[in-house]
């Protein structure tokens, strides 16, 4: 029969073993937490890019509709228009069901809003605020690249601005059809969103086909 002593130690050893596997499960649950919230700064940061797309769509056509005197490009504006504004409704629908703040931008002047062991929990808090703030500047870089492009499409005139608008409109919805298809990828496992991507492909892929053939009717 095992001594008192003997069986003093082994109940410590259980005790030490018991608490080392605590502390590994508390080591895996925080590193949970912190992929948990990369993975939703990571998917906020791409809606917030989805929204402007749809934001600088919507100021291409308002521009279209303050300068062009062409039917058939204010149509397609006006299109385009409407379907983005539709698009940015139903991404904030998405995000208010996912309590995502989506980093609105104005495009004009600058940020119009955006979301973003004790000590162990403090890091994470660090590092995910740190995320937030990568997620920010990044919007904010490419809110600048928006103005730029859009105060280069205003200095156009004539038929020069429409075959100016025409062409930016090509570029613009094909990169959204990259946009699109990064987000199935990325972030498959969220179905409403998976849906709402689904939906958007064929919009763009229409506005293409548009874009391109009346590129080449005008100024004939």
């Amino acid at each position: 029969m095992a001594s008192r002593c003997t069986r003093r130690w082994a109940g410590v050893a259980v005790v030490a073993t018991l608490a080392l596997g605590c502390a590994s499960t508390e080591e895996r649950r925080q590193a949970e937490v912190l992929r948990l919230g990369e993975a939703a700064v990571d998917k906020a940061a791409y809606a917030d890019e989805l929204a402007l797309f749809d934001q600088k769509q919507i100021a291409m056509a308002q521009i279209v509709l303050e300068r062009s005197e062409d039917p058939a490009v204010r149509a397609l504006a006006t299109r385009v228009a409407h379907e983005h504004v539709a698009h940015l409704g139903r991404l904030e629908a998405w995000a208010q069901a996912k309590a995502v703040e989506l980093g609105m931008m104005d495009l004009e002047q600058g940020m119009g809003g955006a979301g973003g062991g004790e000590e162990a929990m403090e890091e994470q808090r660090e590092q995910l605020a740190a995320r937030a703030d990568e997620r920010i500047r990044a919007l904010e870089e490419k809110a600048a690249e928006a103005r730029a492009d859009l105060r280069a499409l205003g200095a156009e005139s004539g038929e020069e601005f429409e075959r100016a608008y025409l062409a930016q409109l090509v570029e613009e919805q094909r990169a959204g059809l990259k946009l699109v298809e990064r987000g199935r990828r990325e972030f498959k496992g969220d179905g409403a969103l998976a849906t709402l991507l689904t939906q958007t492909e064929p919009v763009l892929e229409k506005n293409v086909k548009s874009a391109q053939e009346l590129g080449r009717r005008v100024g004939e």
